[in-house]
């Protein structure tokens, strides 16, 4: 469309001539839109006809608006693949937008895959389509995953759950928990729980047996409960705590140390307190130490492996069980050196000859006797050997003569820490 003025120039005083001036202003039709992104949202509720999809468009304005302001955009969303069926997965959508660069789309198929397009309209004419499409596949609607690490603690008629929100939320946030427990012989209780992952459940009979499940919802339903389903029951008793120490995380074998602990929480006094022994390539061991007026308990305990120990209470109708958290005490090999027999050692001949014995035994362990370096700057191997069935092991060096100061180290195993054994003088000549 082209308008035309008519403008009268004026002239100079006295001037005879005179001006007429056509401007001409054109307007078309703008340029297509640029930018165009599309990613899939949340589904929503749909039926057969209209799909539950949706997705989220923006787009750029065109960069020529022609000349006159647009006035509006549609978005169009084309299957990419149709059937030709007249299945509802065929149908193209479009909506006009009025205000802003950005609209959501629903009423999509999942499933189907739509290339998304927007044009721009002013007074004179709509643009052409952005270009290329994008395309963008509506998520299905689905419910949330089970929850995870589920955990119940029993309570006076009540029980205190807890849990991990689900690793798949499904096609939607999660809006709530239900908790559910269920006895064996009596109807399921259960709660909602929304914007948290514990609670407390209440109403429960004390000694009856509950089988606790845990289940996820959002927008679309409730997904599966958790499984296998915690048992808990509840209880009257006091609770209580047990803690267990050792005098030391680190010895030598053949040295002596100390466990102790104490029970609190109701009657303390005369308890029995099992202690399990657990060594690595062993059957793990029990021994029942009993508290003292004060819910302590103590024993000594000569090193021989590295050890765990781990303290339980039983309960008792009035107090609820306990178990302490582990302890580890690492025992390192004790290294013996028998020949030769002490320090300034004068040696004749080329070859040193160095025995020993290891405790604990450990058959084939490689040991390594190291020359120990000026300034205390760690030790260089030399000759290397191995432990027999007796614990007892042989090396042998040719050395210049001089003097050395030497050592027998062992590396840590699984069952002991490494050790070293004394270092030892030798003026070999």
């Amino acid at each position: 469309m082209a308008c035309t003025m008519l403008i009268g120039a004026v002239g100079h005083p006295g001037s005879a001539q005179a001006a007429t001036v056509e401007a001409s202003q054109s307007t078309s039709a703008p340029s297509a839109p640029s930018g165009v992104s599309a990613t899939a949202g949340e589904p929503t509720s749909g039926d057969a006809f209209t799909g539950n999809g949706t997705a989220e468009v923006s787009w750029v304005a065109p960069a020529d608006d022609g000349g006159s302001p647009i006035s509006s955009y549609r978005v169009l969303a084309r299957p990419t693949h149709q059937t030709l069926c007249g299945c509802p997965g065929d149908q193209a959508f479009a909506k006009d937008v009025t205000t802003g660069t950005s609209t959501t789309l629903t009423g999509l198929h999942e499933g189907v895959e739509y290339a998304i397009t927007v044009t721009a309209t002013n007074a004179v004419g709509t643009s052409p389509e952005s270009s290329p499409p994008i395309d963008v596949l509506p998520r299905r609607a689905a419910p949330p995953g089970a929850p995870a690490n589920v955990q119940a603690t029993p309570a006076d008629q009540a029980a205190n759950i807890s849990w991990a929100a689900p690793t798949d939320e499904g096609s939607s946030s999660v809006t709530s928990y239900t908790v559910t427990a269920s006895p064996a012989t009596a109807e399921p209780i259960t709660t909602q729980v929304s914007g948290a992952t514990s609670t407390q459940l209440t109403g429960l009979t004390n000694g009856t047996q509950y089988a606790i499940t845990v289940a996820a919802t959002n927008s679309v339903g409730t997904g599966p409960a958790s499984s296998p389903a915690v048992n808990v029951t509840p209880t009257s008793a006091v609770a209580t705590g047990l803690s267990l120490a050792t005098s030391t995380s680190r010895t030598t074998a053949g040295q002596t140390y100390s466990i102790s602990g104490r029970l609190v929480g109701g009657d303390v006094v005369g308890k029995s307190i099992e202690v399990q022994r657990s060594i690595q390539g062993e059957a793990p061991s029990m021994s029942v130490l009993t508290t003292d007026a004060d819910g302590a308990f103590s024993a000594t305990v000569t090193a021989r492996c590295s050890t765990s120990f781990t303290a339980r209470f039983e309960g008792s109708p009035t107090q609820q069980a306990a178990t302490s958290p582990a302890r580890q005490v690492t025992v390192a090999t004790r290294i013996t050196v028998q020949h030769p027999l002490a320090n300034n050692t004068r040696t004749s001949g080329t070859t040193l000859t160095v025995t020993g014995s290891i405790s604990p035994v450990v058959n084939g362990a490689l040991v390594v006797l190291a020359v120990r370096n000026a300034g205390g700057g760690g030790n260089t191997p030399i000759a290397r050997g191995h432990v027999n069935s007796a614990g007892n092991f042989t090396l042998t060096k040719s050395l210049p003569p001089g003097v050395w100061l030497l050592q027998v180290t062992m590396s840590a195993t699984t069952r002991n820490g490494s050790g070293a054994s004394r270092l030892f003088r030798i003026y070999q000549s």
